[in-house]
Formats: structure tokens, sequence, C-alpha cells
């Protein structure tokens, strides 16, 4: 790796971060705050990449520090600029400390999906309570009927987006072309 000081977006897109791979740890300073959080290379525990709205993004979590979220994308008022290059570069940094930090977990997943999942549960439930309401009263059956159909397939649905869209571990060496801009 060439160049070692590279500017990202945090937690939320429009703060700025500069991150720096330094004396075993990398170190995420706030851009115009002067706070910063050195993240041990030997204490990280989880690496966790996903895209969401177009932007990539990667959490790293650590015993001894709070968890750091960095993305590929900031947002400067009314101006959106893509740091692909330096979020690529970052997150090929983090994958390499495989060979020296066996015990870190690298995981991947749209996380999207797996919320979009989870709110059908509870649409779900109401919708089938009301079709069962309808079927009891003797009211509309023919509209009740429909209503238990949406409800398999709203099921069906939800246990898919759930188990497609949960974080996986993945083989750090080969990381998913998905997760990284290439």
């Amino acid at each position: 790796m060439e160049r070692m000081d590279f500017q990202l977006a945090a937690d939320s897109p429009s703060t700025s971060v500069r991150c720096t791979f330094a004396d075993e740890a990398l170190v995420v300073a706030e851009e115009g705050r002067g706070r910063s959080i050195h993240v041990r290379f030997s204490e990280i525990r989880t690496i966790h990449l996903w895209q969401t709205l177009g932007a990539y993004v990667m959490r790293i979590e650590a015993e001894a520090t709070r968890p750091v979220t960095l993305r590929s994308r900031r947002v400067l008022g009314t101006r959106v600029e893509d740091l692909l290059d330096d979020y690529a570069a970052v997150a090929r940094g983090l994958h390499a400390l495989h060979r020296g930090y066996p015990e870190i977990r690298f995981v991947g997943g749209s996380s999207g999906l797996y919320w979009v999942g989870w709110a059908l549960v509870p649409t779900v439930v109401v919708l089938a309570g009301l079709s069962a309401w309808m079927l009891l009263a003797g009211d509309a059956p023919k509209l009740a009927g429909s209503l238990v159909a949406v409800c398999v397939l709203g099921l069906l649905g939800a246990v898919s987006s759930i188990r497609q869209g949960r974080a996986r571990p993945y083989d750090p060496s080969a990381p998913p072309p998905s997760l990284i801009p290439r």
C-alpha cells in the first residue's frame, strides 16, 4: 500500500474523516473536530461490509473502542462525493490483516433486505388477523381468502429477505466483488 492517508465519510455521510494506517492501528480522525479513534489491529473482532443506497459501508468492531463506520460516499451540502478509491484502499488494507490477525471475523451482507424482511412480519400478522376476523364474522369470504393468499406470499417474502439479507462470513483473501469497489 503506497499511500497511507485516506478521506472517507463516517457514521453520518456528512462527517468527513481521515484514515491512516500507522503503528499497528487504523487511526480515524474526524476532520475539523480534532477527535480521533485508534483502532488497534490486535483488538479488531469484526469487519462487516455491505452496500446501501449505492454507497459502500464498512463497520469495524474492536474491543477497546466504539464501533467505527466508514462510508465511500460523502455528502457535503448539496454535493455528493464518491470516495471509491480511498474506500477500496482502506478495505484492501484491512483485509490484508487476515494473515497476521486470523481472529478477525470478516462478514458481508446487505442489511437492507434483512430489515425489509422483518418489516414484513408485523404486516403479515396484521393481515392474517384481519382475514381471520373476516372469516369468523362471515364478512366478505372472497376478500378474506385473498388476504390469506397475500399473507402466505408475504410470509414467504419475509423469510426469503431475512435469509438473504443477513450478514455472512467470507474468506478475507477473496472478498466478494460486490463489497469492495474495483
